[in-house]
């Protein structure tokens, strides 16, 4: 049986090979054949770039892989913010 990892390696696979051959492919249009929202096939474009990273791929599924890589964004963007009002 697929793991989530699995199928997410293998949706962002589908949607780079569809964007290769069809420069004007869309997100919209890998949601519609995998059977995902737009935001959905975002998360997993999004997570399946950070697999090298332990804490995503031990994620339980993507959405909590997602919300770690946000929250990672989001501490970053506080940090430059920071550095830049001193």
């Amino acid at each position: 049986m697929p793991t989530w990892q699995d199928k997410v390696r293998e949706i962002a696979l589908d949607h780079r090979n569809s964007v290769a051959l069809v420069p004007s492919w869309t997100q919209k249009q890998t949601g519609e054949k995998f059977g995902l929202s737009q935001k959905g096939i975002h998360m997993v474009l999004t997570v399946a770039d950070y697999f090298h990273d332990p804490k995503i791929a031990g994620a339980k599924n993507v959405e909590p892989a997602y919300k770690i890589l946000l929250k990672r964004r989001n501490r970053a963007k506080n940090k430059t913010l920071e550095r830049l009002i001193r």
